[in-house]
């Protein structure tokens, strides 16, 4: 947890990787959106194809035309786990691994059994303080992508701050997986605007999903953002 106009934070086992989910959904868009996009490398209008071998979850006609665009909404917005399936196939090949690299984050960013890393909640503060660079450029693409952010369907984060009656904005991804230990994951990250300030909050656990676990997140949450105080 960071107060981003002081620097100052709070830490905890930040190198200790664990099963990301759907938490990397966010950074992977983040990715599309500034080294492709607003490189002219890509464009939220082009087409991406359904390969045989994508193992999505559910059917898809390889003949219909999948957008970038409504892809990484899907992916972000109600964590569609097809739509980034069929991001990864299309674009990791461009400059993926290379990209986060440059960034400091050396975790193993392609499972060969998982779409979704296993990573750390450094490597996330990384990539959300590369988010947060991006989204100040103020370009279309970034201001498309912020309003996606604060739309999430699911935030462990931002349930927890309202809750409290916090009066503030969260642009985040959450992720969440239960009933394997390899992959179990409670997880959530990004950007809480409050009060003038700017905050990164990065959470993960190993934590099987369930509704006694995602309080436990939310209580940390709490915690931690109650701490705020202190870092100014």
């Amino acid at each position: 947890f960071v107060d981003m106009n002081t620097g100052a934070g709070i830490a905890y086992a930040p190198d200790t990787e664990v099963y990301g989910a759907s938490s990397f959904k966010a950074p992977y868009a983040l990715y599309v959106c500034e080294q492709l996009v607003e490189k002219g490398k890509a464009s939220l209008d082009d087409v991406c194809t359904v390969g045989a071998t994508y193992g999505l979850d559910e059917p898809h006609d390889p003949n219909e035309a999948y957008v970038t665009r409504d892809l990484i909404s899907n992916a972000i917005t109600v964590s569609d786990n097809d739509s980034f399936k069929v991001l990864r196939n299309a674009y990791d090949a461009q400059g993926y691994e290379s990209w986060a690299q440059s960034l400091g984050v050396t975790d193993a960013l392609i499972d060969p059994v998982s779409y979704y890393p296993t990573y750390c909640a450094r490597s996330s503060a990384r990539l959300w303080c590369e988010m947060l660079a991006y989204l100040g450029t103020g370009t279309k693409t970034a201001q498309w992508l912020e309003g996606l952010l604060e739309q999430t369907s699911a935030s462990f984060i931002r349930a927890a701050l309202e809750d409290e009656g916090e009066d503030v904005r969260v642009l985040n991804k959450a992720g969440w997986l239960g009933g394997d230990p390899a992959y179990n994951s409670v997880t959530d990250a990004g950007i809480i605007e409050c009060d003038g300030h700017t905050y990164l909050m990065c959470l993960m656990s190993s934590m099987s999903d369930g509704i006694e676990t995602e309080l436990l997140l939310e209580q940390l949450a709490s915690a931690l953002f109650a701490a705020r105080d202190a870092l100014a």
